[in-house]
């Protein structure tokens, strides 16, 4: 909570950046949204690791779905909040604080947090339930980047910068200089395309949590599968004729539902090989690589535009970079119940020591 009021008090000063003159107004700009970013972008483990507490695992996929939703109508509402007041550009900063700053206010009033782990279902051999400790150490954090699995989806997610970065960048303004779509149609696909998102997150939490006991390893199949599929119906949109924004939002749909159940899947399996008291900083590392990919991964496929000469040709290898991506989600199918033992071993290990250390 206090990490969201932190950003929110900068995010609302954004309001009040003074415009004397340019390099007062830069100045501001820039400590204003640098603080936002970086109270924001703690807020997220933080997140995941409280999930983690609050949620079982055979229920974590759904909540992993509903804040991948919430987080996407979040940023729609931002963005399409932005462009209905435009050319004002200070009052949605205003605007999109007070609701955070409400919402801290309801959370705190009425939400308990669990324990560290309260929500692990794991017993020991007397059928105890199995205690961790609230701390981390160096040791248990050398052992969660030990696990192969941990490092394939922090992997995975470095390939995936490049298509998700000329998603949310470029193909808006695709669509309207290279396709010929007007502003509102495109912005009507790029909706489609949102839609499908949302049902694919839907799908992956459900299927996460139903696989979550019996199929954990065709959860690594499924990821890989849908996401090397990905780019083929998006590429006829990049790459195929001039059509109607009717037709691209038709081949959108499947292409955004199959590019988006990877996601959730690789963030519920996280949960599931690590500990909770690592589990902070694995998300962390894992935000790490999402929040650099925003910024890197645009500016790497616009390298790739510039160097190839046309943006097709550059969009397209961005997009085919969903291949790879895909393959390490196959690979993690040899790993994925290992690393998971690995991380309840661990877990009864440091009970154990617990419960040894208290009764001397």
């Amino acid at each position: 909570a206090a990490v969201v009021v932190a950003g929110e008090l900068s995010c609302m000063a954004t309001y009040w950046v003074p415009a004397n003159s340019i390099d007062d107004f830069w100045r501001g700009l820039w400590l204003t949204r640098t603080l936002t970013g970086i109270a924001l972008g703690g807020a997220v483990p933080i997140q995941f690791s409280i999930f983690g507490d609050f949620f079982t695992p055979k229920e974590r996929g759904r909540a992993v779905a509903g804040l991948t939703i919430a987080v996407g109508v979040g940023q729609g509402a931002g963005q399409f909040m932005a462009g209905y007041l435009s050319p004002d550009w200070r009052t949605p900063f205003l605007l999109v604080s007070i609701p955070a700053f409400l919402l801290v206010a309801l959370y705190c009033a009425t939400t308990e947090e669990p324990p560290r782990g309260a929500a692990e279902v794991l017993t020991d051999e007397h059928g105890n339930k199995v205690e961790v400790n609230d701390t981390i150490t160096l040791e248990k954090f050398k052992k969660l980047i030990s696990r192969p699995s941990v490092l394939m989806i922090f992997a995975q997610g470095i390939f995936g910068i490049l298509p998700w970065g000329i998603a949310l960048v470029f193909l808006n303004d695709f669509l309207i200089e290279e396709k010929e779509l007007t502003s509102t149609q495109a912005a009507n696909v790029l909706l489609t395309w949102g839609l499908a998102l949302a049902a694919s997150a839907i799908f992956a939490g459900w299927i996460a949590d139903k696989l979550h006991d019996e199929g954990k390893r065709k959860l690594p199949l499924i990821a890989g599968i849908t996401t090397i599929l990905a780019p083929f119906p998006t590429l006829f949109v990049i790459r195929g004729p001039n059509t109607s924004a009717f037709v691209y939002a038709a081949v959108l749909v499947p292409a955004g539902f199959i590019a988006g159940i990877a996601g959730v899947i690789m963030k519920t399996l996280l949960f599931g090989v690590t500990i909770p008291e690592t589990r902070g900083s694995a998300y962390s590392l894992l935000s790490l690589v999402d929040e650099i990919g925003k910024g890197v991964g645009p500016y790497l496929a616009s390298l790739i535009i510039v160097g190839l000469g046309n943006r097709t040709d550059g969009i397209t290898v961005a997009v085919l970079m969903w291949i790879p991506c895909g393959f390490i989600h196959l690979m993690m199918y040899f790993t994925i119940e290992r690393d998971g033992k690995a991380a309840q071993l661990e877990m009864l290990q440091y009970h154990t020591q617990n419960k040894e250390e208290e009764s001397l």
